[in-house]
């Protein structure tokens, strides 16, 4: 740096030094120079945002009284700028302004300054003493002990899941600042753009600190779901905190990188798709012979109301609707196919439909209870192997509760005498609301709000013989010589004894697969419902996925909850989150290697 024009203009030095003299050197006395010291060294720590100003004189002698010219440069290393100090008489001060602290990297940075004084503005006629150099020494240490400034972040992965038609969820992440320096520091951030559409800093960088410790938040932009293809995207999202603007110091543990996941759609690659059915429903049947699924439409449905809907679920439509005649509740399927099983809501009727023409074949009517009330079917359950004998847990009409009226068996559409469940009088001593065929004809399991039951089967009809308070066991599902329910817990069928539980959270609905031995399960979340897979028997993790935008509009009561075709889930479901008792608008099917992996 040449800073002969920086000087004041030069000419005024010219003025100083002759004023220092009378008005001018005489007696043939020649000018001459001299420097107060030839070396400076100055140190400061890197987190340091001033340092001292050193400076250097110059006293010349004998001055002309045309006056002298003052001249200089400098490398820049750790020097930032020379500037004259104060000029008086025959003397002048040269400031060394250096870099500040904490642009520097920690280190030793040595440059040389050069003086001339020169009778000429050229400087071709330097007088005695010139030039002058001068050695600076300017040494950068790192931040004292315990003192250095580092980041952390709350998070290096991101994940995020919208529906298509959903609105752009928020994401980011905060950055914690320890021994943050007085001084505003600076925040860097980039990422990918596969689904981020930007990132930003707030407070927008440089980040002001509030010593000892500081932060900020890094917020992550996502691109609108209506931009992207339903698919997953990834990004990475990298943060540098650095002392300086250039990014010579970066804090300690910086930078930091963040893994952004963002899903667009309810499906993941390779893992599950899902799709959605718009049909209300009150219950699911499963008829993998046809590859195709029923649902109950109640009466109170805005659009095909009282009939069975049936659906392909290849093709997540519904295919054609049955008039039923009354409102449907329950259905049942018979294992070989041959049957559909439709019993009326609150009302006495169960319809056989032969299949697959879903013609009537037969028509059972429920008698009424002890107490002359009318009753009907809350759960249905076709005998293994027998497509024309089942298992009826009634309720008395009105009843809201559910707390169950006796279980029937009956054969084709003829009762078995003895109805488990009642005394002698007829008055309900099991409050049984749901069924489960065991391992055999001659075993059934029913389960209610308060219990859960052992039930002996034959010729005559059937029997409680051991029962167990099991709190709100709901839905059961006997597989693998286990009884599961609703409420997330598992039982020995032999004795009841609770025998453990599925892993948190806590599931609303259960199903299983004997085949393939594995049980899954499902929730309900603010954002939707995960639903996880599970080796029947140790309860082995073996995978889970969520389905946004989707709830479970009764958690109390459970929720119908099906396996179908060789890898699909199916649970009926509403848009409506936190809408308690919310109608099901929905059929959601899940498919894919998650479900039978």
């Amino acid at each position: 740096m040449n800073w002969r024009q920086a000087l004041c203009p030069l000419t005024c030095l010219a003025g100083v030094f002759a004023a220092g003299c009378g008005g001018g050197g005489g007696g043939g006395s020649s000018p001459s120079v001299t420097l107060d010291r030839t070396t400076v060294a100055v140190s400061a720590s890197v987190t340091d945002s001033t340092v001292s100003t050193p400076t250097v004189t110059l006293t010349v002698s004998n001055p002309p009284s045309s006056g002298l010219y003052l001249a200089g440069a400098s490398s820049n290393n750790g020097i930032s700028t020379l500037s004259p100090g104060n000029l008086s008489g025959s003397m002048a001060v040269v400031e060394i302004f250096l870099k500040t602290p904490y642009t520097l990297a920690p280190g030793v940075y040595t440059d040389t300054v050069t003086l001339k004084v020169c009778l000429d503005a050229g400087c071709t006629q330097q007088i005695a003493g010139s030039p002058l150099t001068v050695t600076v020494t300017y040494t950068i240490n790192p931040a004292p002990a315990g003192s250095l400034p580092t980041m952390s972040i709350s998070a290096t992965s991101v994940s995020k899941q919208v529906l298509p038609t959903g609105t752009t969820p928020p994401a980011g992440v905060t950055v914690a600042i320890a021994n943050a320096p007085a001084f505003p520091l600076t925040a860097n951030v980039t990422s990918t753009t596969n689904g981020v559409a930007s990132v930003s800093v707030d407070p927008p960088a440089p980040i002001w600190n509030t010593p000892p410790q500081a932060g900020f938040g890094v917020i992550i932009n996502l691109k609108p779901p209506s931009q992207l293809a339903p698919g997953v995207y990834t990004d990475r999202v990298m943060v540098d905190v650095c002392l300086d603007a250039a990014c010579v110091n970066e804090l300690a543990g910086s930078p930091q990188t963040v893994t952004v996941t963002y899903q667009v759609g309810n499906g993941v690659p390779g893992s599950y798709t899902v799709s959605q059915v718009a049909v209300q429903a009150v219950d699911l049947a499963v008829d993998n012979q046809r590859s195709r699924l029923y649902a109950a439409v109640p009466a109170s449905a805005p659009a095909n109301a009282s009939s069975v809907a049936i659906i392909d679920p290849a093709t997540a439509t519904v295919t054609s609707y049955i008039p039923m005649g009354f409102d449907p509740g329950k259905l049942a399927m018979s294992d070989d196919g041959s049957y559909l099983y439709v019993g009326e809501n609150n009302g006495p009727h169960v319809v056989r439909l032969a299949l697959p023409g879903m013609s009537v074949d037969a028509t059972i009517v429920l008698a009424n209870d002890a107490q002359g009330s009318v009753t009907w079917p809350i759960d249905i359950k076709v005998l293994p192997g027998s497509p024309k004998t089942i298992a009826v847990a009634r309720d008395f009409q009105n009843d809201t509760l559910v707390q169950g009226d006796g279980v029937v068996i009956y054969d084709d559409v003829s009762a078995r005498p003895n109805i488990a469940g009642l005394d002698a009088q007829g008055n309900v001593t099991n409050q049984i609301g749901y069924l489960a065929w065991g391992s055999s004809p001659a075993t059934l399991y029913g389960s209610g709000r308060a219990e859960l039951d052992i039930l002996s089967v034959d010729s005559s009809g059937a029997q409680v013989t051991t029962s167990t308070q099991a709190g709100n066991a709901i839905r059961i599902k006997f597989v693998g010589n286990v009884l599961y329910a609703d409420n997330g817990f598992f039982y020995d069928p032999s004795s009841l004894a609770q025998l453990g539980s599925i892993p948190t959270p806590a599931p609303a609905a259960v199903t299983a697969d004997a085949s393939l031995m594995r049980v899954y399960g499902i929730t309900s979340t603010g954002n939707g419902t995960p639903f996880y897979v599970y080796a029947a028997g140790t309860l082995a993790s073996h995978g889970s996925g969520t389905i946004m935008g989707v709830f479970l509009s009764n958690l109390s009561i459970g929720t119908s909850f099906a396996r179908w075709g060789s890898n699909g889930l199916a649970f009926m479901a509403t848009d409506q989150q936190g809408v308690v008792d919310a109608p099901n608008d929905q059929v959601v099917l899940v498919s894919g290697p998650v479900v039978t992996q």
